[in-house]
């Protein structure tokens, strides 16, 4: 394989999931809030998402002076391994939460 194809192989990855991820989160984020307050909730979405892209990269850019970049890309790894456990754990709590606000709605 050369440098170019894994290049454009990972481009393929990032881009997919860079597309699907950005207006997901936004649609969750505009479901979550009351309907007179999605102007401002998109505008903190949109402002935090590209605070959390700029710091992140001057934070990757920082340890990059000591480290190499297999083990930028481990920690990486890492910080999203973190956040899916965070994610899967919320995600769980909601719907115990569902399941209790049903077994109370119905009396079961």
């Amino acid at each position: 394989m050369t440098n170019v194809f894994v290049l454009v192989i990972a481009a393929i990855f990032y881009g997919t999931g860079y597309g699907s991820i950005q207006p997901t989160l936004h649609a969750w984020m505009i479901n979550r809030v009351l309907p007179t307050r999605r102007g401002a909730a998109t505008a903190t979405y949109f402002s935090l998402f590209d605070l959390g892209i700029g710091v992140g990269a001057l934070w990757v850019g920082f340890f990059a002076k000591w480290l190499n970049y297999a083990v930028i890309y481990k920690i990486s790894i890492l910080f999203m391994a973190l956040f899916g456990l965070i994610y899967l754990i919320y995600f769980l709590n909601v719907k115990k939460n569902r399941a209790a606000d049903n077994r109370a709605k119905y009396g079961i």
